[in-house]
Order: structure tokens, then sequence, then C-alpha cells
């Protein structure tokens, strides 16, 4: 009975948890491209609305798979290996060159050379990378713990019993859960950490309000 439940709760998480995960994903990484779009001149604001395309991708993509693998068998594992293949090139090529533009909004100050002065907006949208790179650290170490786990099991022909089995997937799946979590969650975070993207987010929703206004106004009115 206890097993049953575990495997019940797997069932919500894989079929449910992350299917709502992909709908809030795919709107708040649709928000953060909005947002960032104005601030497109700041190596930061590109980095962050890139990785937000990437985020809204990743989901799209992955998904729909991993419900598929879930329920039926896992006919794209060869897929699932790949395309976080591509993603891990993609984030690195974009954070070198995030790091390599950013020393150009850099000055030193006139009474300490040693020292440096950087703008508020500089320093919160740092804050927003840092967050988001210390959240994706903690929601993947839990992953990783178990798989290596599961590898050297599997590598040294221990039997493992039916509940065991039960408890690594349900462990597994729930890993899973944080790792693609961390891919809907980062305008949820920006919008904790970040004043000036709640203040940016709320003239987003300004103008789409008083758009959406004029639109249904030309509709009904002429």
């Amino acid at each position: 009975m206890e097993f049953s439940f575990i495997s019940a709760i797997q069932s919500v998480i894989v079929c449910y948890g992350i299917g709502f995960l992909l709908v809030l994903g795919d709107i708040g990484n649709s928000f953060v491209i909005l947002i960032f779009y104005r601030h497109r001149k700041s190596a930061c604001s590109v980095y962050l609305s890139s990785a937000a395309i990437i985020n809204m991708i990743y989901l799209s993509f992955n998904i729909p798979i991993m419900i598929q693998t879930y329920l039926f068998g896992e006919p794209t594992a060869s897929s699932l290996v790949f395309f976080p293949s591509i993603l891990m090139t993609i984030f690195g090529y974009l954070a070198y060159r995030q790091v390599k533009q950013l020393g150009t909004r850099i000055r030193p100050s006139r009474n300490n050379q040693n020292r440096f002065i950087v703008r508020r907006s500089d320093r919160e949208l740092l804050l927003m990378i840092f967050t988001q790179v210390f959240i994706y650290v903690i929601s993947t170490m839990l992953y990783f713990a178990i798989t290596l786990e599961i590898l050297i099991t599997y590598s040294s022909n221990i039997n493992k019993s039916i509940e065991r089995i039960q408890i690594e997937s349900f462990i597994m799946s729930f890993t899973l859960f944080l790792i693609h979590m961390n891919h809907a969650a980062n305008f949820y975070i920006y919008v904790l950490v970040s004043n000036g993207f709640r203040h940016d987010f709320k003239k987003l929703i300004k103008r789409m309000s008083l758009t959406i206004v004029e639109i249904l106004n030309k509709i009904l009115f002429t």
C-alpha cells in the first residue's frame, strides 16, 4: 500500500506537476524575453533573454518527451542526451560573451583604481544571474547524487528489491521535476530579487493592458 501511494505521487508529479511547470515556464519566460528586449544593449540583459528563449525550447521539447517516456517507455533516449548537450554549449557561449562584454560596463573609480563602480542596474542583473546559477546548482545536486547511486549499484551488479527500484524511480522523477522547475522559475525569481525587474514588469503589464483596451475599442466601436 505504501509503495502504491509513492507510485501515485510519482504519476501526479510527472503527468500533472511537470505539465504545470510547462505552462508557468512558458508564460514566465515570455515575460522575461519581452522585458529584456527593451534593454538589449546590456550584455547581462542579452544573456538573460537568451537564457529565457533556451528555457522555453528546453521545456517545450523535454517535458512532452519525459511524459511520453514515463507512460509509454523510452523510445527517444538519444534525443534526451543530445539536446541537453546543445543547451550546455549555447549557455557556455552566452556566459563567455556576457563576462567579456561586462568588462566594458565597469569603470575604475577616480579615488581608488583598485575599486570599481558598478551601476545599480548592472548589480541587479548580476544578482539575478548569480541567483539563477545558485538555484540551478542546488536543484541539480540531488539528481546527480541519485544518478551516481544508480550507476554504482548497476555496475556492481547489486540485486535490488522492487521496493528499492520504486523508491529510486520516485526520487529520480522528483529530481527531474526540480530541474525542470529551475528552467520554469526564472521569471518568478527575478520578480523576487530585483526591484528594477518588478518595475519593468508593471510597466509591461500596463502597456499590454492599454493595447488590449485599444484593440477592443476598435473592434466594438468601429
